[in-house]
């Protein structure tokens, strides 16, 4: 009764369910439909990444406003078998965060650097440092063995897409909102196979 007389926009509710109903249709009306990532009628699970980067993963670079493609992304390759790596969480208090990322580059299988509409936008942030950390290991590894195994998702133009020269040797794969493609998943697997060969 105090709240409802000092506010007139106060609203009480009897339970949590109204309560978390009227935050989500608040939170729905003000996404843009692109923004909302519609789950299918069998979701994947998000794993969260490992504290340290396991052997053999793939290390996924990505734009922080790019974190719900990049978890689907994530879920699609957790499902295959395909061990993946980024610093969502994963970076606690203490841990010297760039030196833990470019030691976690160094050791990854196959890096793939997400690009957006995001990217696009952003000429400044972290994850241009992890796209030039990766280059710097390509730098090492012999021509024509593949490392950097770009990904757009969404429809963002390769030919004007803000990215180091050499992203642009390569083929992009796109993976729309983050959706993992059957044939992504089985190039991913060769790749590894033959790299542990």
């Amino acid at each position: 009764a105090f709240l409802q007389q000092v506010s007139l926009r106060t609203r009480i509710y009897s339970g949590a369910e109204g309560f978390v109903d009227e935050l989500h249709r608040r939170w729905m009306a003000r996404r843009k439909p692109a923004d909302v990532i519609a789950l299918g009628a069998s979701p994947q699970r998000f794993l969260p990444p490992e504290r340290e980067m396991p052997d053999s993963a793939v290390f996924i670079s990505y734009a922080r406003e790019d974190l719900p493609a990049v978890q689907k992304l994530k879920a699609g390759l957790d499902a295959a078998g395909i061990k993946t790596w980024f610093d969502v969480e994963r970076l606690e208090s203490g841990d010297d965060y760039d030196r833990k990322i470019q030691r976690n580059i160094a050791r990854c299988s196959f890096f793939v650097p997400i690009v957006s509409a995001t990217t696009q936008r952003r000429l400044e942030g972290y994850f241009r440092r992890e796209w030039s950390y990766a280059i710097d290991r390509a730098r090492n590894i012999a021509d024509g063995a593949l490392f950097i195994l770009p990904v757009c998702i969404d429809d963002t133009n390769e030919g004007d897409a803000q990215v180091p020269e050499k992203f642009r040797a390569v083929h992009f794969t796109r993976l729309s909102g983050g959706e993992v493609s059957s044939a992504f998943v089985a190039r991913m697997q060769d790749l590894l196979s033959a790299r542990r060969a």
